[in-house]
Formats: structure tokens, sequence, C-alpha cells
């Protein structure tokens, strides 16, 4: 078990829910070449922020449960959370990093009507969009209807 991934349960994006270090993915394979593209998917990710409302030819996904830490400025108190990252690979190999659970929840959707991106004839293009109320930014996965935009 020490080189092997820890996926959720059955690999279902469904049963993914908590348990900090779990991972969902679509790149599939045991091999060595599989396992480093997923490792450079999430080691290499750019964070989303930086390319809103870009389209997105999606062809991979990797979720993974993470912890936050935060220290308050003031009090120097310390807290941990837990959140979920979700990554976004195109069809180049160009990861894209988010920390939202409302990008997680629209891809459970996207999966739950399309099915699992390796039984797709076409990466499916999307794009996260950003909604800010009040000091709070949230965001959202769109999808187009046209496959493989360019």
């Amino acid at each position: 078990m020490a080189n092997d991934i820890a996926v959720s349960e059955n690999n279902s994006i469904e049963s993914f829910t908590g348990g900090v270090g779990r991972l969902f993915t679509t790149i599939k394979g045991e091999d060595f070449s599989a396992k480093l593209a997923l490792n450079n998917a999430i080691a290499d990710a750019e964070p989303i922020d930086k390319h809103l409302d870009k389209w997105i030819n999606l062809k991979d996904i990797v979720i993974q449960d993470v912890e936050f830490t935060d220290e308050d400025e003031s009090t120097g108190e310390v807290t941990t959370t837990q959140g979920i990252m979700v990554v976004l690979v195109d069809d180049q190999g160009k990861a894209y990093r988010a920390f939202s659970n409302g990008v997680f929840r629209d891809l459970q959707r996207l999966l739950n009507i399309l099915g699992d991106p390796n039984t797709w004839p076409d990466p499916v293009s999307v794009k996260v969009v950003q909604t800010v109320s009040g000091k709070n930014r949230f965001y959202n996965l769109r999808a187009s209807l046209t496959s493989a935009i360019k």
C-alpha cells in the first residue's frame, strides 16, 4: 500500500465526503506514467483565480480533501479547517486548482449527468466564474454546449 494511490471509496465522486488526504481522480492507470501525471496535475496546478471566465477543455479531474490553517494576526490563534481542492486538467495536460465547494458541487452534477470523462467523445469546455457577495467570493463551474472550444 505504500506506493498505492489512496482513492475515495470506489473512486466515486458521490462517496467523496471528507477525510483529509482522500483523493478522487479520473486519471486512470497504475503504471508509473499515470501516477506521475496525477502527481504533476496536483503539484503544477495554477490557481484558478488567474483563469476566471476562460474556457478550459476539461479532460480529467482530481479532487482532494485538504486542511487549511490560518493564524489570526491580532490574537495569534491558529485554526484548522477542512476543505476541498479541485484540479481541472485540460486536454493539453495543463492543470488549474480551486479550493471551492461550489466548483466541487458543479463537478458532481456534471459527472452525474455526463459520466466519467474517460467515456466522453471529446473534452468538455468549462469555465470557472466568480460571484462576490460582501467580503466573500464564490466560484462556480459553467459548461459549454459546444465541446472543445479552440
